[in-house]
């Protein structure tokens, strides 16, 4: 079970009720006037995890470096934009879409690099590389106005192979055009010896437009994931606010956007474990990609946290937004990720979210996160954990509850005890004659 006390000890004092009790840790957190002592469940070892075996991981996730249009041909926004993520998120949008249009009498040839980084600068070297995937959102018109493909350049037979077409897509309207080349060999074939990939948009008339707000080219290599991040007995703290610098605990909460990476690597050369904390289900106006939420997929304020609004996470706009946020994470050096928010199916987000669509959202954060060797957290979301076994065995390697005591709902995270996977129980509360009692109980005579 997950309990909660609140002991007005020194820190002295504590520590010493911390070596008494047996298999209970303590969590001590500073949040505003109050300094709360956290009881939590034992933490138990991870072991069969579908993660912790060898498995896909992302090594780079690329956009343009650089953008070549035709003589004659033009463009309504500037091409190099696609070399930033300035698009990303921004799906179906046509307002910060870039616009291909062939010149007179002549077809488009828009050629698009990607440089790959050098694999001496990498823990995984280019054999490692198992996939590819070529991922590019684009609006084209009606078959018989034009016909637009997407092509890749063939370094070995010095040929164009097509991709996608819009023959194969719905006309005026957004359609992602994705490829998956499985195998090194795939590799080997499409980047030159200047360590170079080139995709190319082609027309085979002059009439109409295609429309790209979205383009990226991600790497996958087949790696031994990191393994034991998480052992029985480890303490754990919450220090969203960062409050501490100097910890006794062995796992550690941080937040994504305000920890720097050097932070996290010294932590990780200290023996500590890092899971690192974003908002999933909410847009955060103080957060430096709030901007490129789309309009439509923003709901109401949250209610009581100022400048936080809800999301709808069935968004694909939103969904790629955390793909980065989850990317940023990997970059950063994160062991694990705790995603918050994601139970909007118990909140008036306006958008009718369903339990199933959150475990469809929990489910692709999941693979993200997998995919890039960190483990993932749910958060909250009793109803999930009480109900869905297969779910949590499938996707969720820890837990991280809040108030589970106050609102007597700690059993329904027994589901994670009974696979091995720890659950790190928060209480955020006051001098309940409850709470007390219990911890009166718990004190060693």
């Amino acid at each position: 079970n997950c309990i909660i006390c609140h002991f007005s000890h020194s820190h002295k004092e504590k520590q010493e009720i911390i070596k008494k009790l047996y298999y209970i840790q303590f969590i001590i957190m500073e949040n505003m006037k109050f300094i709360h002592l956290l009881i939590i469940s034992t933490l138990f070892l991870l072991n069969n995890l579908s993660c912790c075996a060898t498995q896909e991981q992302e090594w780079v996730n690329l956009f343009p470096s650089r953008v070549a249009v035709p003589k004659g041909s033009s463009t309504s926004l500037d091409p190099a934009l696609l070399r930033y993520r300035t698009l990303t998120g921004n799906i179906n949008d046509s307002s910060a879409a870039i616009t291909f249009t062939p010149a007179t009498s002549k077809t488009l040839v828009s050629k698009f690099f990607f440089t790959m980084p050098s694999s001496s600068s990498n823990s995984w070297s280019y054999d490692d590389i198992s996939t590819m995937r070529i991922r590019a959102n684009i609006k084209t018109p009606d078959y018989e106005t034009n016909v637009f493909q997407l092509e890749i350049r063939n370094v070995k037979t010095k040929k164009w192979e097509v991709l996608e077409s819009s023959l194969d897509m719905s006309p005026n309207t957004w359609n992602l055009w994705k490829e998956n080349m499985i195998g090194i060999n795939s590799f080997h074939k499409y980047v030159n010896v200047n360590d170079k990939l080139v995709l190319r948009l082609i027309s085979t008339g002059d009439a109409g437009s295609a429309q790209v707000d979205f383009m990226k080219l991600r790497i996958f290599a087949v790696v031994e994931p990191p393994n034991n991040i998480l052992s029985i007995g480890d303490l754990f703290i919450y220090n969203l606010p960062g409050v501490e610098t100097n910890y006794y605990q062995k796992v550690i909460a941080i937040d994504l956007f305000d920890t720097q990476e050097t932070t996290i690597t010294q932590l990780k050369n200290e023996g500590k474990s890092v899971i690192c904390y974003f908002s999933a289900g909410t847009v955060e106006d103080w957060r430096p990609d709030a901007g490129s939420f789309p309009v439509e997929a923003v709901g109401p304020d949250m209610d009581g946290w100022e400048g936080e609004k809800w999301l709808d996470t069935t968004h694909p706009g939103v969904r790629n937004i955390m793909v980065d946020r989850i990317h940023l994470a990997a970059e950063k050096g994160c062991q694990a990720v705790d995603p918050d928010n994601i139970d909007g199916y118990l909140h008036e987000t306006s958008f009718d979210l369903a339990i199933d669509d959150t475990k469809d959202y929990l489910t692709f954060l999941a693979n993200e996160a997998h995919n890039r060797g960190m483990l993932i957290g749910m958060k909250n979301a009793a109803e999930i954990a009480g109900d869905g076994s297969d779910f949590v065995k499938n996707n969720m390697d820890f837990a991280v509850v809040e108030e589970c005591h106050h609102y007597d709902e700690c059993d329904q995270y027994s589901i994670f005890i009974e696979l091995g996977r720890p659950v790190f129980a928060i209480e955020y509360t006051t001098f309940d004659p409850f709470d007390n009692e219990l911890c009166v109980s718990l004190l060693p005579v």
